[in-house]
């Protein structure tokens, strides 16, 4: 769809896909992350869309897969990092108040097992 702009050029507008389309798109994209030609087309001719507007929507997913996936990794190797970290004692310079919330769970942790350990002796 082209809309006319005050000097009588063509404004592109973005198309709006409906819900069914979006499923299917997101369906497929489950499955595999990159399209042929062939499977394009037929995606495209199914939902009533280009071939061009198919391949825009799936170029976007995978940057925002990606992004999202970039994100949980840095996440779990944070995590992974600050259990080792506790698991080893936490070797750093860092007094428990510095380390926030966290710092108190992991202050708690040592109390709970040095309790423990005083109640075994």
């Amino acid at each position: 769809m082209a809309l006319v702009d005050k000097d009588g050029k063509k404004k592109h507008t973005r198309p709006t896909f409906s819900g069914q389309q979006i499923f299917a798109l997101e369906k497929t994209f489950e499955q595999t992350k990159y399209l042929a030609g062939p499977e394009r087309a037929k995606l495209a001719y199914a939902l009533g869309m280009t071939e061009s507007q198919v391949k825009v929507w799936f170029q976007n997913r995978r940057t925002k897969w990606r992004k999202k996936h970039a994100a949980e990794m840095a996440t779990a190797k944070r995590k992974q990092e600050e259990a080792e970290g506790l698991a080893d004692g936490d070797g750093s310079d860092r007094d428990d108040d510095d380390l926030g919330v966290r710092g108190n769970a992991a202050k708690r942790l040592r109390r709970e097992l040095q309790d423990e350990e005083l109640a075994r002796q």
